[in-house]
């Protein structure tokens, strides 16, 4: 009786979908080319190709495997002396080398398959290789480069009447309108981007445009909706095995969560991003957990209704958001710097140190936050300021200095300093 049941079930399907089982992802997909790999012995275009595929499914999931494969390729790539797998070879490197944070030879090895595919002629792939510089420029928190290499891209696929080409660029344009702290145009080019990839039907897409979306809204001052948005998107991206997906999502429902108070919820999400980061050795997404718990225990000593159910020892608690912010410095410098991460933990270290009254270290943060910010995402002068340890308070004259729209005096009373601190 069951198997006639069994029976009536299949003979009731389309039979379209019995001839197209579900397409493999991750590693299932790379052990299934592996084994067609290990039966093409033969040293052809073929076989680059094999290894391109398996190398670039890799990155997110064990990245010196994929610079292992991408390594072999460029090899056989150029005894065949065959420039379009070279041009492959070096994109995908580069993949895996923006996933451990080595941000300059992954910019290098973008720029250079770009060069690759523009003197063949190739502008599809010339726009995959413009996307590689893209996400190097975004992880860096270098906004304004990102977009001036999305107008060059966008360009390229119009004149292709690629439509999933101009979808991804119309979102790495709303990120860096997002990032620039311009939300509401970074969502106008998101929701056209969502729209193309709907219509599509291109599930990861999509799952990473309602990402986007809700950072958008975070940024917007709406961490409940966007809260509901992460919710959509992590099943998506969960099911594309989108490690890097995954992290963006914790860490992004880490800060909503904060800016609701549920700080309990937050540090769970960040202890969620933390064990995604460690495991991918992804410095960026190290770093921004540490600043997420860093904000998470500041914020929950200045929360006085919080502080009243929790009479936790605040100074200790203090010390424990420096330490935090520390690490995150720690990670985000020389080559994995991210200006973003940088504005975020000088903002923090200023509140903090204004909390327990540590007037001098105050204003040294806040020199670092406020040149951060007079930047305009310039890597070139963040990195001198980065590398220059001058102290701010020697810049004191009078008792008294004006860092832009903020007067800070030495003798306020402490309450004063807690004032300042909440209001920046």
């Amino acid at each position: 009786m069951k198997f006639l049941l069994i029976l009536l079930l299949t003979l009731s399907l389309p039979l379209a979908a019995l001839a197209a089982p579900p397409p493999l992802v991750g590693l299932a997909r790379i052990d299934s080319l592996r084994g067609v790999l290990a039966r093409h012995p033969a040293a052809d275009t073929a076989r680059v190709k094999l290894l391109l595929a398996i190398g670039t499914g890799y990155p997110e999931l064990q990245s010196d495997s994929g610079l292992h494969y991408a390594a072999a390729a460029e090899r056989l790539a150029r005894r065949l002396r065959w420039p379009r797998g070279v041009a492959g070879a070096l994109l995908c490197a580069a993949s895996s080398h923006t996933t451990q944070s080595n941000n300059t030879t992954a910019l290098r090895l973008a720029q250079q398959a770009a060069r690759l595919y523009w003197k063949l002629g190739d502008k599809r792939a010339y726009s995959r290789a413009l996307r590689g510089q893209s996400n190097v420029l975004y992880f860096q928190g270098s906004f304004t480069r990102q977009l001036e290499v999305a107008r060059q891209g966008l360009a390229v696929c119009e004149r292709l009447g690629d439509s999933v080409g101009i979808a991804g660029w119309y979102q790495i344009h709303g990120l860096g309108y997002v990032g620039l702290g311009l939300p509401q145009k970074g969502l106008g080019f998101l929701r056209r981007s969502l729209s193309i990839y709907q219509r599509r039907k291109l599930p990861r897409q999509v799952g990473h445009l309602l990402l986007n979306i809700g950072l958008a809204y975070q940024k917007l001052g709406n961490p409940t909706r966007a809260l509901g948005y992460y919710a959509q998107a992590l099943p998506l991206i969960r099911q594309a095995q989108s490690f890097l997906g995954m992290q963006s999502v914790f860490i992004a429902m880490a800060t909503s969560y904060t800016s609701l108070r549920r700080y309990d919820e937050a540090l769970a999400a960040a202890d969620s991003c933390y064990r995604i980061s460690k495991r991918l050795r992804f410095n960026r997404g190290l770093a921004g957990t540490f600043v997420a718990k860093g904000d998470v225990y500041r914020l929950r000593v200045a929360d006085t209704a919080w502080y009243q159910r929790h009479p936790v020892n605040q100074a200790t608690t203090l010390a424990a958001a420096i330490g935090f912010y520390q690490q995150a410095l720690g990670i985000s410098t020389g080559d994995a710097a991210n200006l973003e991460i940088w504005r975020r933990t000088y903002q923090g270290l200023y509140q903090t140190y204004h909390l327990l009254g540590r007037d001098r270290e105050a204003l040294a943060a806040y020199v670092r936050y406020t040149a951060v910010q007079d930047s305009v995402f310039s890597r070139e002068a963040a990195t001198q300021l980065a590398t220059t340890e001058a102290d701010a308070a020697l810049a004191l004259k009078d008792r008294e200095i004006k860092l832009g729209h903020l007067t800070v005096r030495r003798q306020q009373e402490r309450q004063g300093y807690l004032l300042a601190g909440l209001a920046l």
